[in-house]
């Protein structure tokens, strides 16, 4: 082997390593927490969860900050982009925006040797501009890694708060209408979507937590939408605010706007189910078409080219 794959292997193992025992750490940690989930302790569970995400931060920050642009640190979350789109990922710690940046290096450095060992193995002759390409591109996917990732766990999570958004918006205006006030009631359905929906629950606590501090009820609604990122939970809010400003009936508003969630919800699964026959055409025509033709036609074409072709011996 080459000086170069020896180095390359090096590498390699020292990372895979690190990683191994990271997890291990990780996992060892976590041991309290399983023993509390036998014993049939949520609330040590959580506890348990917050220190250790709070730990993290704490050991991780100081040694991350140097390599953390500056707007990624700002204190006003909604001045930052890459903050708000790890707050609507679900990642509000202060060593979020350092791990996501880490996370980028690792990935494209992970990926580039991925592609010089690889090359170097098959034993790849290959040019310096063509090397150079692969490199580039394997350094370009490690970059774009993490936002993949990231998006996808954005989408996941917003499709799970907008899947309980009906049912939470019934809950709301059933406990307006039992006498309870606008902020009492957001607690209330945050309480009752602590297991059902964490996400929502998260969202409409933070909402609690805000008004708790002095936030007015305008800016907690307005920090909640933008923290969701979703246009249904934007025209609750904006609904929500025009009818607290004109004195409207807040409860008729959340009822008309649950149907209205419904209904686009429902329109959204037919229009999925009409998309169906045009997404099966494509499978049909170059998987299973081929195959059915040569099943229906191969022996009829065989006894076709023996008859025409006599000289050639049948099997």
């Amino acid at each position: 082997m080459s000086p170069l794959q020896i180095t390359l292997l090096l590498l390699l193992f020292i990372l895979v390593s690190g990683l191994t025992w990271t997890l291990i750490g990780f996992v060892v940690s976590l041991r309290p927490m399983v023993v509390a989930g036998l014993r049939g302790d949520p609330d040590f569970i959580r506890r348990e969860a917050v220190q250790q995400m709070l730990g993290l931060s704490e050991r991780l920050s100081p040694v991350l900050r140097p390599i953390t642009p500056d707007s990624a640190s700002k204190l006003d979350w909604l001045a930052s982009p890459l903050r708000l789109r790890l707050i609507r990922a679900g990642f509000r710690g202060p060593s979020a925006a350092p791990i996501y940046f880490v996370s980028k290096l690792l990935s494209a450095g992970f990926l580039a040797m991925l592609a010089i060992l690889g090359a170097s193995l098959v034993k790849w002759d290959l040019p310096a501009a063509l090397a150079g390409l692969l490199m580039a591109t394997a350094i370009g996917l490690g970059f774009y890694l993490p936002d993949l990732l990231l998006r996808a766990r954005t989408a996941e999570r917003q499709q799970r708060i907008l899947e309980q958004l009906p049912d939470s918006l019934d809950l709301m205006r059933i406990c307006l209408e039992a006498g309870l006030g606008l902020d009492a009631a957001i607690l209330r359905v945050s309480q009752e979507f602590r297991t059902v929906c964490p996400p929502l629950y998260q969202e409409l606590n933070t909402v609690t937590l805000e008004l708790r501090a002095g936030s007015s009820r305008n800016d907690a609604l307005r920090h909640f939408s933008a923290r969701t990122g979703l246009q249904q939970v934007n025209s609750l809010v904006s609904t929500l605010i025009q009818s607290d400003r004109f004195g409207t009936g807040i409860a008729d508003a959340i009822r008309i706007h649950a149907e209205h969630l419904r209904s686009e919800r429902r329109m959204k699964a037919e229009e999925a189910a009409a998309k169906i026959a045009t997404k099966l055409l494509f499978p049909l025509i170059f998987c299973i078409f081929p195959a059915l033709l040569l099943v229906l036609v191969g022996p009829a074409g065989i006894t076709v080219q023996q008859h025409l072709s006599p000289e050639m011996p049948s099997r």
